[in-house]
This record gives structure tokens, C-alpha cells and sequence, in this order.
């Protein structure tokens, strides 16, 4: 999902302390055709840890809804900080 232009990321969803060599998911919400999902944000608190973190987002249909989860893994050697941000 990707935001379009002029697009303001909003609601805060969660803030998620990534260790080194760990990785995490969070649920982003569940949706329907009548209320999809818009777009997600996902902020790497520290600079030099951008390259480190790797996230992915999946999306489970469990009958008419889908549920939006996000994958997070941080490949680094040091602590680092994700705040995820939605639509």
C-alpha cells in the first residue's frame, strides 16, 4: 500500500524496540472491501540503522476481512527504534 502524494500519516499504531539480530510483527488492523486499509509509515528512529532494519507487510484473509501485519527484522548490532504510522 502506498500513500499517495499529500498523503499525512496520522494515527499512531505502535512504537516497537528492535534488538539486535531480532525480529517482531504487529498486527496493523483488519479490514474489509468496505473498509480497506489506506497506508502505513514505518519510522527507523536512528539514521545509521536504516540500512540494518528490514519490514515487510502481509496480508492475511481470514473470510471477508484481512488482517494487515507487519514484519520487522534488524540485522544490525545495535538496539534500534520503529514507530509505525497509518492513514
Amino acid at each position: 500500500m502506498i500513500a499517495e502524494k499529500n498523503q499525512v500519516f496520522t494515527k499512531f499504531i505502535d512504537k516497537l524496540e528492535l534488538e539486535p539480530q531480532a525480529q517482531t510483527r504487529v498486527s496493523l488492523g483488519r479490514f474489509t472491501s468496505s473498509n480497506p486499509a489506506k497506508g502505513f509509515s514505518v519510522e527507523v528512529s536512528d539514521d545509521e540503522a536504516k540500512d540494518d532494519v528490514v519490514t515487510l507487510i502481509s496480508m492475511l484473509k481470514k473470510g471477508r476481512q484481512y488482517e494487515v501485519v507487519l514484519h520487522a527484522t534488524n540485522y544490525g548490532s545495535k538496539k534500534t527504534d520503529l514507530t509505525v504510522w497509518s492513514l
